[in-house]
């Protein structure tokens, strides 16, 4: 039984997306940390090292200012990929490089204060290099950035970064066949008891009239689709691009995005109105209509060469410099279309089962990843017990990509449990003073359980603080009563007090 919600409106105008952006002020992080809406593919550090590179390459190629360079990234949500942005810039930057001040935007202020609370963001708040605004992709406007109290620049070069946003914001829908031209009106429902990623949609086409929007760029862009598409249902993020676009205008801009999208109109073609739930909801985002904004504005425009659309990257520029298109050009092709972040994502989905990988392998997907500690999570599993199998320089490798994955993890609560995993291998390369702060911290971030407190146990013994084990190995216990290794342990530890004695 399904409990509708409204009358049938343009789509935009739907309680849909006042469902979806409660959705995100009430969750806040653990929209994300419970794993119900997506985030690997779009904050991992790859995906931060090709975007401060591709920034970066942009920035330098700029005309000297006072002002710093800002990157904004949109719909922060964690703050995960801003604050791994903002390091890589640290360590990518010259000494002759523009200032670059990353600043986490959200509309949901529970999002925002989690971003600013977070341990990794401290020394990030402290070097400057990162600040942070409440931003609401529906209201136009210049965010206000919190920390140095002012409104941001009208004037100041702008990086936007805007990964699985357009797929998320409100959307006007039309559908295009044999030449006729109607708007989607839709009325939202969702079944008893059931919550907004179950919501229900009843479609209903309305004759669209000529000069739809006011508007020449938003009318031309419904003439290109009415011109060029015999049967296709096409999203348009008006109200984000009418926000964005004030945003954007005067002031050299690069625009750069990830999602789920079509960038070329004959991709809309034979497309159903799909709309995807994953916690929240998404719809296919149309890249082809923010380039096209951006081109309408005197910009320039990429897309990935790849075909694939289930995850593609986009840039846009908009610029009155000579010589900017031509770095960006480069930048863009080298760092995230030739082998970027969304080819990367498509390796791993390709790769076999952990077990299955060498540690030769296992080594160079974790370089390959710039040492992302999920990546590096998902194989923690099965790279200790390979320890024994490695060569000296395997095992040197390994102690050198420890520490770079520690210090570009970003937590957030999906119980990925890196420091428990950084603390294990450090156990198996027999180096347990390396492994103790890490199985502690593992205790206090991830909460304690059998794995925890007998890993402990067993660094402790290591470390000759056979009182300290003998309490972790009773904690241990408390978890798995029967566990014949705690036994045979405490048993080992009561002779070795005994013999002393």
């Amino acid at each position: 039984m399904v409990r509708w919600l409204e009358e049938s409106v343009p789509m935009s105008q739907s309680v849909l997306w006042d469902l979806v952006r409660e959705y995100y002020e009430d969750r806040g992080p653990d929209a994300w940390s419970s794993a119900d809406v997506p985030t690997q593919a779009t904050t991992n550090c790859h995906m931060a090292e090709a975007y401060a590179a591709t920034v970066l390459a942009w920035a330098e190629a700029l005309t000297p200012s006072d002002e710093p360079v800002y990157v904004l990234e949109l719909g922060a949500g964690t703050g995960r990929l801003g604050a791994r942005v903002a390091m890589a810039l640290q360590r990518q930057r010259l000494r002759t490089s523009p200032a670059v001040v990353v600043v986490i935007t959200d509309l949901s202020r529970k999002n925002i204060d989690a971003c600013k609370q977070h341990p990794t963001m401290q020394p990030l708040i402290a070097a400057g290099a990162v600040d942070f605004a409440l931003l609401d992709l529906e209201q136009p406007g210049p965010p206000r950035l919190e920390l140095r109290d002012e409104e941001l620049s009208a004037t100041a070069p702008l990086a936007l970064l805007a990964n699985y946003i357009v797929d998320s914001v409100r959307q006007d829908a039309f559908r295009f066949r044999d030449g006729a031209a109607h708007e989607l009106w839709v009325r939202a429902g969702i079944p008893e008891g059931g919550a907004v990623a179950d919501v229900k949609l009843d479609i209903k086409p309305v004759p669209l009239g000529d000069s739809h929007y006011a508007d020449p760029v938003f009318d031309d862009l419904l003439r290109v689709y009415a011109e060029q598409l015999e049967d296709g249902d096409v999203f348009i993020p008006t109200p984000f691009l009418r926000t964005l676009r004030p945003l954007v205008a005067d002031r050299e801009t690069l625009f750069l995005c990830a999602d789920k999208g079509h960038r070329y109109v004959p991709e809309w073609e034979g497309q159903p109105p799909a709309v995807v739930a994953h916690g929240s909801i998404s719809v296919t985002a149309n890249l082809h209509a923010v380039a096209h904004m951006f081109e309408a504005m005197g910009g320039h425009a990429w897309h990935a060469d790849s075909a694939d659309t289930s995850f593609t990257i986009s840039a846009c520029l908009l610029t009155q410099q000579a010589g900017v298109e031509e770095h960006v050009t480069r930048a863009y092709a080298h760092w995230l279309n030739d082998y970027g972040p969304a080819d990367f994502e498509r390796l791993g989905d390709a790769l076999p089962e952990p077990s299955e990988l060498s540690v030769e392998l296992m080594l160079s997907l974790i370089r390959l990843s710039h040492y992302d500690s999920s990546t590096f999570a998902m194989l923690a599993d099965t790279l200790p017990d390979l320890v024994d199998e490695a060569t000296d320089v395997q095992r040197e490798d390994l102690l050198a990509a420890m520490p770079k994955i520690w210090e570009r993890h970003y937590r957030i609560d999906t119980h990925e449990c890196v420091a428990f995993h950084l603390g294990r291998t450090y156990m198996e390369l027999d180096l347990a003073e390396l492994a103790l702060p890490f199985l502690e911290s593992s205790l206090v971030d991830d909460g304690p359980d059998f794995a925890v407190h007998y890993n402990l146990a067993l660094c402790l013994e290591e470390l000759g603080r056979d009182a300290d084990a003998v309490t972790h190995l009773h904690l241990a216990q408390a978890f798995s009563p029967d566990d014949e290794e705690v036994f045979v342990r405490l048993q080992e530890l009561a002779d070795k007090r005994a013999e002393s004695a």
